[in-house]
C-alpha cells in the first residue's frame, strides 16, 4: 500500500479496515482528518475522544499502523476541533431555528 501520494480517502478506508474494529470494541473511533507536512491529523470519536489514554493509543497503535503502510507519515496528531455538523446546529439553535425538547414528554412528542 505504500505509494508516492496518499489520499485522505485512502487513509480512512485503511483506518476503517484495520484500526476502528479495534477502537468499536470500547465505543470510539477516528477518523482522518487532514495530512500537512507528512503529519496526519486524525479526530477520535465517541469514548476515545475524551479517553484519558488517547495520546497512547495514538502513539501506540494507530500512528504505528499508518507509519507501517504509509512511508509519507512521520507523524499522527489529534485535532481537537469542533465538528461541522455540531456547528451548524449551534447556529440552528442560536438562530432559534432548533428547539431542543425541555422534558422527557416533549421528546416523545417528535
Amino acid at each position: 500500500m505504500k505509494t508516492n501520494k496518499i489520499s485522505i480517502d485512502t487513509i480512512q478506508k485503511y483506518l476503517q479496515k484495520n484500526v476502528s474494529p479495534h477502537l468499536q470494541k470500547h465505543y470510539g473511533n477516528v477518523k482522518a482528518h487532514r495530512i500537512e507536512n507528512n503529519t496526519l491529523y486524525i479526530h477520535l470519536l465517541g469514548q476515545c475522544a475524551c479517553c484519558p489514554s488517547a495520546h497512547l493509543t495514538v502513539e501506540y497503535f494507530i500512528e504505528k499502523k499508518i507509519k507501517e503502510n504509509f512511508s509519507q507519515i512521520q507523524q499522527v496528531c489529534i485535532e481537537q476541533s469542533v465538528s461541522d455538523e455540531l456547528l451548524i446546529l449551534a447556529k440552528k439553535v442560536l438562530s432559534g431555528k432548533t428547539v431542543f425538547a425541555q422534558t422527557k414528554e416533549e421528546a416523545l412528542k417528535s
